[in-house]
């Protein structure tokens, strides 16, 4: 490294991500570590590099940041709970990063499992067993190999999920903004444009959501465009972000029989409040955020590779970093 390494203020729950820090930067890197519930915003005043859950930069928090701070990075790759509360049109004076690049296994993992329970009838056979009942009934499933997926998304997550289903024997499609050029582009796949996302879903037994939360994806699957997976009564599967279908709509189209069911991990509200009819809509399986979770060896591996980039003195090298107007 090119000067002195800053202290750097860690403000997280992650579990031993101090010790990860330490052991990626072989001790490189000095940490202060905060109490998440009750911070002390004099020692982030101070800071001019703060690692933590975006979950945890109240409005005292964030506005402590406004002296000294020149690196704000993020251990999740979401960001929305930091980008909400700031004007992009007068940017605070800390570069904003995400935690990126390494969700991409256990988000491939989350969707194919959750595939795999609902064409084989996981939930049935566990009620069955529960209650001691053999039941010899000729079973009715679909393979993998006669499977079409339509994934929204296909970023360095949405082409993990891609390949991984591919490998399975799936028949994969994307919907992304701009049409790829062919050596970025997912062997394979057919792509889609935002104004096509009808005719994939037309298309699609599943449906992924990968998509960040920005003014061009949220709301996205309402206004009617559900009853577009009405062809194959397509199940949703959301691990993107909760506000690109409003709940009512998505009630809807599963009582209208647009929509074969959904697996959701990300919702409009967190936690998911105990009045929402989602909780009791058979169809719908539920899970807290949980999909892709932040190891802290990953998180610190990615940022004392970053902060190798930051003693540069170049703050525009940075990766993963967050277009504040843009929303990622």
């Amino acid at each position: 490294m090119s000067s002195a390494v800053p202290t750097v203020v860690l403000l997280s729950r992650i579990p031993k991500l101090a010790e990860a820090v330490y052991t990626a930067s072989s001790g490189a890197i000095p940490t202060v570590v905060l109490d998440p519930s009750s911070p002390d915003l004099e020692v982030l005043g101070g800071a001019e590099v703060v690692l933590g859950d975006p979950g945890l930069f109240t409005p005292p928090v964030l506005a402590s940041l406004q002296g000294n701070c020149k690196w704000l990075a993020s251990t999740w790759a979401g960001v929305e709970k930091v980008l909400t509360q700031i004007d992009s049109s007068a940017p605070p004076p800390w570069r904003l990063t995400r935690f990126a690049g390494y969700f991409g296994p256990a988000m491939a993992d989350y969707v194919c499992s959750h595939i795999l329970a609902r064409e084989r009838n996981t939930g049935h056979y566990l009620k069955l067993q529960q209650a001691k009942k053999w039941d010899g009934a000729h079973p009715s499933y679909r393979l993998l190999n006669t499977l079409s997926i339509g994934i929204m998304g296909v970023g360095e997550i949405g082409k993990e999920i891609a390949v991984v289903c591919q490998a399975m024997g799936m028949t994969v499609s994307g919907m992304v903004r701009n049409k790829p050029a062919a050596d970025d582009a997912v062997v394979g796949m057919t792509y889609y444009t935002t104004d096509e996302l009808h005719l994939m879903l037309q298309s699609s037994d599943y449906v992924v959501n990968v998509l960040p939360s920005t003014p061009h994806t949220t709301g996205l699957l309402n206004n009617g465009m559900l009853a577009n997976c009405k062809p194959k009564m397509s199940c949703l599967i959301n691990v993107g972000r909760g506000d690109i279908v409003h709940e009512t709509e998505l009630l809807r189209a599963i009582a209208d029989n647009e929509l074969g069911g959904a697996v959701l991990d990300v919702f409009q509200t967190e936690p998911l409040p105990e009045t929402s009819r989602l909780w009791d809509t058979e169809s719908v399986v539920i899970t807290p955020h949980v999909a892709a979770i932040s190891f802290p060896e990953d998180v610190a591996t990615a940022f004392a590779a970053n902060m190798e980039r930051y003693q540069q003195g170049d703050p525009d090298q940075l990766i993963h970093q967050v277009n504040l107007a843009a929303g990622y």
